[in-house]
């Protein structure tokens, strides 16, 4: 009359109280998957409800889902975590929640946000998480051009001015970030091409002729694309003199 056996029956009552419990929560669970027949279906509807009181709580029971094979579960509680961190301003918790859901939807968004943020104020905030990643870079493009440029930042910081010039071409040859951003990106070749520290390198040129090109271009395509709004075109005028005026000089210091 239960749909089970009666030792199942007691231990999916039992654990049904367990479950809900501040302290025993991790128990229940163990004891809805003794019940072969009925434990699993009971667990998907009681695992969502457990209270969430705080981060750690909360990679514990992800943590007993992956243990126990819950796959699904454990990822829509993730989506909520990530979610509930997104509503709070905490961008780089919702992206982590995203990333160990594998949602690569809201990986790509959160990620977005995160560097227009930095369009807005100049800076990023609480992202150390990323020299941690690893190859789960590669499971978006903007995750992994967000990576890729905090570790511009990193070399410009230790003074890598050559290195770090390689990788911000780099990236605005890739296209794996926001099309918006790249005004942002020609941006930052200016540093490197006035900054009056030129110890890196005798002939003074941090970047190279293609290399110059290669902004110039990309410059060029953001006119042609209408991808710059009015009050760019200040930036724009310097932008370009300013490689222009690095073009030249790398001509001179680059063999014939």
């Amino acid at each position: 009359q239960y749909g089970c056996s009666l030792r199942e029956y007691t231990l999916l009552h039992y654990a049904s109280e367990l479950i809900f419990h501040e302290d025993f929560w991790s128990i229940g669970m163990d004891y809805f998957m003794e019940c072969k027949k009925l434990g699993k279906s009971y667990i998907k509807t009681a695992v969502p409800r457990i209270p969430l009181e705080n981060q750690n709580k909360a990679l514990r029971v992800w943590s007993a889902c992956e243990k126990h094979g819950l796959v699904s579960v454990g990822s829509n509680m993730c989506r909520v975590m990530s979610s509930a961190a997104n509503q709070a301003d905490q961008l780089g918790l919702a992206l982590i929640w995203s990333l160990q859901a594998k949602d690569l939807v809201s990986v790509t968004k959160i990620s977005e946000t995160i560097l227009d943020n930095y369009i807005e104020t100049g800076g990023f905030s609480n992202l150390d998480f990323l020299d941690q990643l690893g190859s789960n870079k590669l499971l978006s493009n903007r995750l992994m051009f967000l990576g890729k440029y905090r570790e511009f930042h990193n070399m410009i910081k230790t003074h890598q001015r050559n290195k770090a010039a390689d990788l911000l071409v780099s990236l605005v040859e890739s296209n794996l970030g926001p099309p918006r951003f790249q005004i942002t990106l020609l941006l930052d070749s200016l540093p490197l091409i006035n900054d009056a520290d030129k110890s890196e390198d005798d002939n003074g040129v941090v970047m190279d002729s293609r290399q110059s090109h290669v902004l110039l271009k990309a410059l060029e395509d953001m006119q042609i694309k209408k991808l710059l709004k009015e009050s760019d075109m200040q930036k724009v005028e310097t932008i370009r003199l300013a490689l222009v005026t690095n073009l030249a000089s790398s001509f001179l210091n680059e063999p014939w």
